[in-house]
């Protein structure tokens, strides 16, 4: 379906004499309102796994982002920002090694358990074995120093209310996120609290192409499911029918809406 096929089918459902009154740029104007609309309406029941497949070109999954002193710019390192779903913070913790005997290293009170993973420099080692002060890394040859203990956690938004209460305090068990802003130079932001070495953000994009009706070689298919494309026609129908005080023909696609979500 291009967007001239798209436009063709959305007539038939407006079926109204005075729709003639869509040029080519209204009708554009109207196909992009309503489908950031019916975006926000998928992103908010996205539980569904049916839902989640018809809006597969308009989700950003594991997208890994480095904060500047746990702030994320939206602008600069989210492209094409509408809706964040998930973030992941990994935390990379000191671990000093005071000495090695052969696989095997000592640091005093470490918190390293069997399966952790640890960092020297670029390279990165599996703990195989740990007992007291001492842990294994199943590999000789390494040298005293500062390891980086990897820890990954689930960040949990920060609600806008700052209710007190401990479900809202953010440390290193419960790190948080909130949106934030500093004045004219990074209005959309992002705080992580601890700050985090890097993040994994799962996020609803913006739509990665407007429908324009005129167009005829550009296959709407290769970025929306059939099903949203269809559904989206509806929030058309819709959206016009309140543009132009047409109620009946509102509540006729209201009702449509309603039989096929």
């Amino acid at each position: 379906m291009t967007g001239a096929q798209f436009w063709s089918y959305l007539q038939q459902k407006i079926d109204k004499t005075y729709s003639a009154y869509l040029d080519n740029t209204k009708a554009n104007s109207l196909i992009k309102e309503s489908m950031y609309r019916l975006a926000d309406k998928y992103w908010r029941g996205l539980s569904f796994e049916r839902e989640d497949d018809e809006m597969v070109g308009l989700l950003i999954r594991d997208f890994s982002v480095t904060p500047v002193a746990g702030v994320i710019n939206i602008k600069t390192l989210l492209p094409n920002y509408m809706h964040i779903m998930r973030m992941g913070v990994r935390y990379e913790v000191d671990v000093v090694v005071t000495a090695v005997n052969g696989t095997t290293l000592t640091s005093a009170n470490h918190k390293l358990r069997k399966g952790n993973t640890v960092k020297l420099g670029a390279t990165s080692y599996i703990v195989t074995k740990v007992k007291g002060d001492t842990f294994d890394l199943g590999t000789s040859g390494l040298s005293t120093g500062t390891y980086k203990q990897i820890v990954d956690k689930e960040a949990k938004q920060m609600v806008g209310d700052r209710k007190n209460g401990a479900f809202h305090k953010a440390d290193f068990a419960t790190p948080r996120f909130e949106s934030s802003s500093v004045g004219g130079t990074t209005p959309r932001t992002f705080k992580v609290t601890p700050a985090p070495a890097t993040c994994t953000v799962d996020y609803m994009r913006v739509p990665p192409v407007d429908i324009d009706v005129a167009n005829t070689t550009i296959i709407l298919e290769d970025y929306y499911g059939m099903k949203f494309l269809y559904r989206l026609m509806d929030e058309c129908v819709l959206n016009f029918g309140a543009q132009t005080k047409d109620y009946p023909t509102k509540q006729s696609a209201q009702q449509d809406i309603f039989e096929n979500p």
